[in-house]
């Protein structure tokens, strides 16, 4: 038996022994094709029509089932940010404090990625730039400049130098790295930090790497603390960088109400056709120098009371290049179906013409118990707890990363036809029930007849 096929057995047995599962009538299924037989779990997106077609908002009507119908161990939570780290290395211009005279204007440098990507750009000194070295000619001989606006957002996590002295030798010097974000005040990044060349003929020791932490600057200054000053052949800064992919999916609101101006002021309802967890709305509007406060409110059912979800400004001002706006809304999640926006402008008309919003969908993981195929089951009215999901919390966070399998993707839906409850039958009478009610319909009346008589007789002798 295989290491997986172990741990399955030992999931499955130690873990969910204990795990009871609900009966409900599914309105609604969909197969879940599975491509990689030997996952022990498996995770998906939830489709769209789970949220159009749900009973319940929190999706607690949404189950996994086997071959055999049972249901499996399943999990929903709502889907996180992507975020990607990446790690570059980028050229630095260098502007030597002790003269001015070959300043560069503009300089090429280069930016390597971790994969070895070369690009090469050209960076402008700005005047600012040239102002400040001019001010230091003469100076600090044993001071250099580095610009690095060209790096805009990116994280510097460490500079790496390479020098050159008037005279070979084994060195071992220091330097002090400040940082700036003005060219006026100063912070001190490394007060004394060593750096070491030495050359033994067999073994060469290069220790030139300066490591930071903390912010970044627009510019450093590196000075050299000690005689004799190198010269500075270039330096190198290692960057970090992230990139945010967000898991949001944005639909159109086709359908809203202008309320009666009159008795509401300005204001639109609608009702979203899902329980959508909405994150944010983007309204739509083209009217000139546009300003006006707005209030966004929800329901979850026609019949409750409004809350309000977020307020704020929406602006359109400007032209071209100068022109700015804002027109979204954004707030925790929210899967109500009724929603309100009220605005309070000196506008009379009805400026807004489209609604949209951002929403975030969950992610389903559950685990590959029993056979398949699987079927993901959903819009049971009597269903109103969510799957026991402790099972996941008795997972380490190493199991949680490898248990489960991408390899699924869901077939189309199926509406399930409740099953008929079958009357029962009425049992057929055996003729010999029929012979005994007959024989003691008639020993009864007998009996009736005679004591009748009797009667009639004591009576005629009195």
């Amino acid at each position: 038996m295989t290491f997986k096929k172990k741990f399955k057995a030992l999931v499955l047995i130690g873990l969910l022994v204990s795990l009871n599962s609900v009966a409900a009538d599914f309105k609604y299924q969909q197969a879940l094709s599975t491509e990689d037989s030997e996952a022990m779990g498996y995770q998906l997106t939830v489709p769209e029509q789970v949220y159009q077609q749900a009973q319940n908002p929190q999706l607690y009507d949404v189950r996994v089932t086997n071959a055999l119908g049972d249901q499996v161990p399943m999990r929903l939570s709502l889907m996180p940010d992507d975020i990607k780290h990446s790690l570059t290395e980028s050229t630095l211009p260098i502007f030597s404090l002790n003269h001015t005279v070959n300043t560069p204007l503009r300089s090429k440098q280069v930016t390597t990625s971790w994969q070895g990507d070369v690009q090469q750009f050209t960076v402008e000194t700005s005047e600012s730039v040239r102002r400040f070295i001019r001010s230091q000619e003469t100076v600090h001989i044993d001071r250099f400049l580095l610009d690095a606006t060209s790096l805009k957002s990116a994280k510097v996590t460490g500079l790496t130098l390479d020098w050159q002295f008037e005279t070979a030798g084994n060195r071992v010097f220091y330097v002090e790295l400040k940082g700036s974000h003005d060219l006026s005040s100063w912070q001190t990044l490394k007060s004394k930090h060593k750096l070491i060349e030495l050359n033994t003929g067999q073994t060469v020791v290069l220790e030139n790497h300066i490591p930071l932490n903390g912010p970044s600057f627009a510019y450093y200054q590196l000075r050299f603390l000690g005689q004799p000053v190198p010269t500075v052949n270039s330096v190198i800064a290692q960057l970090s960088s992230h990139s945010r992919s967000q898991s949001l999916k944005h639909k159109l609101q086709s359908d809203y109400e202008v309320l009666d101006k009159e008795q509401h002021g300005h204001a639109l309802t609608w009702q979203t056709n899902g329980v959508y967890p909405i994150e944010s709305y983007q309204f739509d509007f083209e009217y000139k120098n546009l300003m006006a406060d707005v209030q966004l409110y929800s329901k979850a059912t026609e019949t409750a009371r409004w809350q309000r979800v977020s307020s704020g400004q929406f602006y359109q001002l400007g032209a071209g290049e100068f022109a700015t706006e804002k027109r979204s809304l954004s707030f925790r999640p929210n899967n109500h179906k009724y929603w309100k926006l009220t605005t309070q402008s000196s506008i009379s008309s009805q400026w807004i013409n489209g609604i949209n919003f951002a929403w975030r969908p969950h992610q389903l993981q559950f685990l590959a118990q029993g056979e398949g195929p699987y079927s993901l089951n959903y819009s049971a009215k009597g269903l109103n707890r969510p799957a026991e999901n402790r099972w996941y919390k008795q997972l380490n966070t190493q199991v949680k990363n490898s248990l489960f399998s991408d390899q699924v993707t869901t077939g189309q839906v199926t509406e399930i036809t409740p099953k008929a409850i079958p009357m029962p039958e009425p049992e057929a009478m055996p003729i010999s029930r029929f012979v005994f009610w007959g024989l003691l319909v008639i020993v009864l009346t007998g009996l009736f007849y005679m004591a009748s008589r009797l009667m009639r007789e004591v009576s005629s002798d009195d």
